[in-house]
């Protein structure tokens, strides 16, 4: 629901011929807050659900701080965006890590397709959001097909979900 307002709110700044970038921003924030509040949720012990919870705090100052002093609003946000994506694949990796005992069958356990959509997008925008200005001029284009593959991945969670 997040991701789909500020979809509509970029949409609507682009269509009027306004810079949307300066969203993608705040966007930032709120998609690393709530994936991490998720995946806090699906630990199994007290201390790794706490410390999750805790990232919030250094990770809003950093980039409270990209945005005074270093990123560009009217730019993409690579600073926040690649440092996002870099907790969120290792918090991903290790929630999958943590699931192994209880896995059953993979493609019938909605957590582990959730997560595994996690980590393969957020590992993947990990190298283009990093690169992208530099390297990788079609960045876009694989940032685009690395979220069909995560949705795709999230629906057959979603889906399971309905079978519990």
């Amino acid at each position: 629901m997040i991701a789909f307002i500020f979809s509509i709110s970029v949409m609507l700044f682009w269509f009027r011929g306004i810079n949307n970038l300066f969203i993608m921003h705040f966007y930032t924030v709120f998609e690393f807050i709530f994936i991490v509040y998720v995946l806090s949720q699906w630990q199994n012990k007290i201390k790794p659900k706490m410390l999750l919870l805790i990232t919030y705090i250094p990770f809003f100052i950093i980039w409270l701080i990209a945005k005074i002093f270093i990123e560009n609003t009217t730019n993409f946000d690579h600073i926040s965006s690649s440092l996002s994506s870099a907790i969120i694949t290792v918090i991903s990796a290790y929630t999958l890590l943590g699931l192994v005992k209880d896995w059953g069958k993979p493609i019938e356990n909605a957590v582990f397709l959730i997560v595994s959509g996690f980590l393969i997008y957020f590992s993947g925008n990990l190298v283009l959001f990093a690169l992208s200005s530099t390297v990788i001029p079609a960045s876009w284009v694989i940032h685009n097909g690395l979220a069909i593959v995560a949705d795709l991945f999230y629906a057959g969670g979603f889906l399971a979900l309905r079978h519990l």
